[in-house]
């Protein structure tokens, strides 16, 4: 796991902080390859405090770039499918939740906030899906 660079084992499961600037679409491919032949990646799935407050600050260690609104992370959370719906980006419903203030609000204006970022600390915000910014990979083991 550690080969991969910005990367970390935590909780049994291998995490990588993508610093590139990407939208949420990309960001979620860029995922699938991250974690060399034999494993593939999605965006990180938060199933328990323990692990969501771990992954997210070893992520806010890495040397980070500002993007539009400060240094948000995407995460594998949307509700794209139905407003108001969270779901896994991989598919289910969430089993953990952790949002920051007054979220999720779809936008102070109603403007479409329909992916998962992270927040302030270790909490989570709907966030504008086309916002190029940093993301969480998670692996998935497929082979030995």
């Amino acid at each position: 796991c550690l080969s991969f660079g910005n990367s970390a084992y935590i909780n049994d499961k291998c995490f990588k902080v993508e610093i590139g600037l990407l939208n949420y679409a990309d960001a979620m491919v860029n995922c699938q390859n991250q974690f060399g032949s034999g494993n593939t990646g999605k965006l990180f799935e938060p199933k328990d405090s323990s692990t969501n407050d771990q992954v997210i600050q070893f992520a806010y260690t890495m040397n980070l770039p500002s993007a539009q609104y400060g240094v948000r992370l995407h995460i594998g959370i949307n509700d794209i499918a139905t407003e108001g719906t969270w779901q896994y980006a991989t598919g289910g419903d969430l089993i953990y939740t952790n949002w920051g203030g007054i979220n999720p609000n779809n936008g102070a204006s109603g403007n479409g906030e329909d992916c998962g970022e992270t927040y302030s600390g270790t909490t989570w915000n709907d966030g504008i899906c086309s916002h190029e910014q940093p993301s969480i990979c998670e692996m998935i083991s497929i082979g030995k």
